[in-house]
């Protein structure tokens, strides 16, 4: 018996990549599977896009404002807490609208003034 869930699947995609850089070339095969049909090549490879884009603008803002690759944590769940703890007061910083400043002011600003850092937990 099929999952219900798995009866909108449509099509079943793969992209090849290719990089170069510093005279070094390296290909990349990804594949994906998905309700779009297969007769919309274009619609599909937007979406694909737009998933990376933001997948790559998170991984982008967790690093540079809380140092996530540097991170050293790896016992048993604290890794998976402390990622779903970044996100979370990323989201936080990113939803404030009190102050203009980058994500990281943000955060140090957080850090020394308890009253910035109720009005951010306060209006979210």
């Amino acid at each position: 018996m099929i999952d219900p869930e798995w009866r909108k699947l449509n099509s079943f995609i793969r992209v090849s990549s290719q990089r170069i850089e510093a005279n070094k070339t390296t290909h990349e095969e990804r594949f994906y599977i998905s309700s779009l049909p297969h007769t919309e090549p274009t619609k599909t490879l937007k979406a694909i896009r737009s998933h990376w884009q933001v997948e790559n603008n998170l991984h982008w803002s967790l690093d540079v404002t809380f140092r996530e690759d540097q991170s050293r944590i790896r016992q048993e769940n604290a890794a998976i807490n402390y990622s779903w703890m970044r996100k979370f007061a990323l989201g936080l910083l990113k939803k404030d609208t009190s102050v203009k400043m980058s994500i990281r002011r943000k955060q140090r600003k957080a850090l020394v003034d308890p009253s910035y850092l109720t009005t951010v937990v306060k209006e979210n």
